[in-house]
């Protein structure tokens, strides 16, 4: 067959001859394409049925799920109100069992708060009667401290009048017996005793008092004692920084808690004792004068005198304390008849003001003396 008569396929490219191969194929093309069209159409239907499947079963679980939430709500419905019931049953016991229990707390809280106030009642009488107990026992230690210090300087004292009078006597007053802390009696060179010195310490009182001086005079007078010597840490205000002592009835010299002090005065009282004693031995009289003048200047003498004149010191000065409270007293009452005779006046001139001249003119004039 000549090349004339044959055609390509402009689709495929393939070569034909004009004749029954031609239209074989074109009818073979034909069914190809009936074939692919039919599978496309069923592909795209299937797509379809698929596509609708899925959806028919969206819609089921949804619904399935609505149905299903439907169920659980009214479950959960049911189940909160049958809840609700056994909450309301619950808590009416518990109120009632709250109740109790409150009550029983109550009680319980009251008794315990009666019991905790009497146990503290308690505890506060022991501790009211334990702090009493304790202050007495610091009020007695205090007080043997202050002794056991006074005694000490006492002792002190005492140990320092031995060592730098040695020949001198220091005789310690009881302890527990009135009086002042220890006497010193003093002897001259021959051994005679000349005189004796009374000592008093005071160590803790921070303001001096002039009553310790009439204390420790008294005393001297009892036993016969012409000097006295007060040491006392606080002093008279009558005491100067560069005094050594302060005197007292012309027998009491007050000194500081010195000792080069206390040296001093006690050397100063031995010498005008010593002297004192070469005078009397070398007085030549009677007998009986002599004694009267020893007598007259003696100690005792002096200090009797002293006491006496004191006392009529005291006296005097009670007599200007009770004209001083009389002038006063009669003053005061007659400044409150002058106020009462004034006051009574103004009554009548105020009624006669009001009422008229009713009362006497002489009604408040004063009697003449007969």
């Amino acid at each position: 067959m000549s090349d004339v008569f044959k055609i390509t396929c402009p689709s495929c490219k393939k070569v034909f001859d004009a004749g029954s191969a031609f239209n074989a194929h074109i009818e073979s093309t034909k069914k190809e394409e009936a074939k692919k069209a039919e599978q496309q159409a069923e592909n795209k239907y299937r797509s379809r049925l698929d596509s609708k499947d899925k959806e028919i079963e969206k819609t089921r679980k949804e619904e399935a799920k609505k149905a299903e939430a439907s169920a659980a709500k009214k479950y959960q419905s049911k189940l909160d109100a049958k809840n609700k019931e056994i909450e309301k049953v619950k808590k009416d016991s518990d109120e009632k069992a709250v109740i109790k229990l409150d009550k029983k707390f109550k009680d319980d809280t009251k008794k315990k708060e009666k019991e905790s106030e009497i146990n503290n009642r308690r505890l506060l009488d022991r501790l009211s009667k334990t702090e009493k107990i304790i202050k007495e026992q610091q009020k007695i230690i205090n007080q043997k401290s202050v002794e056991v210090q006074g005694e000490r300087q006492e002792e002190l004292i005492e140990d320092f009048l031995k060592r730098k009078f040695p020949t001198d006597k220091i005789t310690p007053i009881k302890k527990g017996e009135r009086g002042g802390d220890c006497i010193m009696t003093l002897y001259n060179k021959n051994n005679k005793e000349i005189g004796e010195i009374y000592f008093e310490s005071k160590d803790r009182e921070k303001i001096f008092q002039e009553k310790w001086v009439d204390k420790l005079l008294k005393d001297m007078q009892d036993r016969n004692i012409g000097y006295g010597i007060l040491v006392s840490v606080s002093l008279p205000k009558d005491f100067k920084e560069d005094d050594a002592y302060v005197s007292r009835h012309n027998c009491i010299l007050v000194v500081p808690m010195s000792y080069q002090l206390m040296h001093s005065v006690v050397s100063f009282i031995k010498n005008e004792l010593e002297i004192k004693s070469k005078n009397n031995k070398n007085f030549d009289a009677a007998g009986e004068m002599k004694r009267l003048y020893e007598f007259i200047k003696s100690d005792q003498f002096r200090i009797g005198l002293r006491g006496v004149f004191l006392k009529i010191i005291k006296i005097e000065k009670n007599i200007v304390k009770q004209k001083t409270f009389f002038e006063k007293n009669i003053a005061d009452q007659e400044l409150n008849l002058l106020e009462i005779h004034e006051e009574l006046n103004n009554v009548v001139l105020s009624f006669r003001s009001k009422v008229g001249s009713v009362l006497p003119e002489n009604l408040l004039e004063r009697p003449k003396d007969k």
